[in-house]
């Protein structure tokens, strides 16, 4: 892995290790399937080393991870990975267009690379930028809660998958210590095979208790709000209904608004829950406000926001003791489970 000039991976020591286990499933199922890296389990740490280099001809020096495998790496899948580096303190147009990832033979010759930067987000240009980070800036999603199902008495999110269901669910928003002033323009981004779904659901900008909420919409307004979003009454201050921007399935625009101290914000927006985790991007919704600006000094704030699991049983598999004809099998079936099942069940 090649990062641009001023990431730094913690030369010489190296820190990486796989992924949380939700994001890998069996070898075979299915093919698109993320995958562990096949390293030496046995080691006392993940086997990886860093270096500080440069291209032949070229004095900027740069920083690589290399990450020693064991056995092969198999082509056509997909693999996954994780690995410590510090951000820069600045941020220029080569920050978001200087990664690289590429494979290596035994003998150190490269194999596969990617010819252009790592995006961040599938189909673009650019990766991932640097933001001022704002002080104790959080934010949280909540998926509304299936009605009538309870386990254990704790309700349980509506994940279940939209080709089951036929219906799209909210999830709020909610954003603290938000820095205070002009925000620059927003984005919000989905995990890869979600998407945004405004068919017959509108985005709830406002609490629970404020007359302009639609009676039918109350009960998925964001409660934790203390005022309006911000961008939503910018644009149309006496009103429900939000005008926002869409960017394909999976990102909401916002234009750029002023905000406070000591405020709660956010929005419910209804999603379309796919029919597993994301295996190729994170399970997370992405918060960027000032997304469009090159500066950091205009990068308000950013954040990786967590998505409760899809509830769909992962890594089923089936075998069985022979084929032959007119001879007893056994079946074995095997599986993953996402929710607690209590007694009885």
């Amino acid at each position: 892995v090649k990062s641009p000039y001023g990431f730094n991976f913690g030369v010489p020591e190296c820190v990486a290790g796989n992924l949380e286990g939700s994001y890998y499933a069996t070898d075979g199922n299915p093919a698109t399937a993320t995958l562990r890296l096949p390293v030496d389990a046995s080691l006392p740490k993940f086997p990886c080393e860093t270096a500080v280099v440069s291209d032949p001809g070229d004095t900027v020096t740069y920083q690589e991870v290399r990450i020693r495998l064991r056995d092969i790496l198999m082509g056509g899948r997909y693999y996954g990975f994780k690995v410590k580096v510090d951000n820069p303190a600045d941020m220029n147009d080569f920050k978001r267009t200087g990664w690289r990832i590429y494979t290596l033979d035994a003998d150190g010759y490269a194999v596969d690379g990617t010819p252009s930067t790592v995006p961040f987000i599938d189909g673009e240009g650019n990766s991932w930028g640097v933001y001022q980070g704002g002080t104790g800036f959080d934010a949280v999603a909540k998926v509304q809660q299936q009605a009538g199902l309870t386990i254990g008495g704790t309700s349980v999110p509506d994940m279940l998958p939209y080709r089951l269901t036929r219906r799209a669910v909210y999830v709020t928003l909610e954003m603290k210590n938000v820095p205070e002033g002009e925000s620059g323009a927003i984005r919000v981004v989905l995990p890869d095979t979600y998407e945004w779904d405004f068919t017959t659901m509108p985005l709830i900008f406002r609490r629970p208790t404020d007359a302009l909420v639609p009676v039918a919409y109350r009960a998925s307004a964001p409660a934790g709000i203390t005022v309006p979003f911000p961008p939503c009454i910018k644009a149309n201050a006496q009103a429900a209904s939000c005008p926002f921007g869409r960017d394909g399935a999976t990102k909401l625009l916002f234009v750029s608004a002023a905000f406070a101290k000591k405020q709660t914000y956010g929005f419910a927006a209804p999603i379309r829950v796919p029919d597993r985790n994301p295996s190729v991007s994170s399970n997370a919704i992405f918060l960027e406000l000032g997304y469009e600006q090159d500066s950091v000094l205009n990068r308000k704030a950013a954040a990786s926001v967590p998505l409760p699991d899809v509830r769909t049983l992962r890594n089923t598999h089936v075998d069985y003791t022979t084929s032959v004809k007119a001879k007893e099998t056994a079946l074995q079936f095997s599986l993953e489970t996402v929710t607690d099942i209590p007694a009885g069940g």
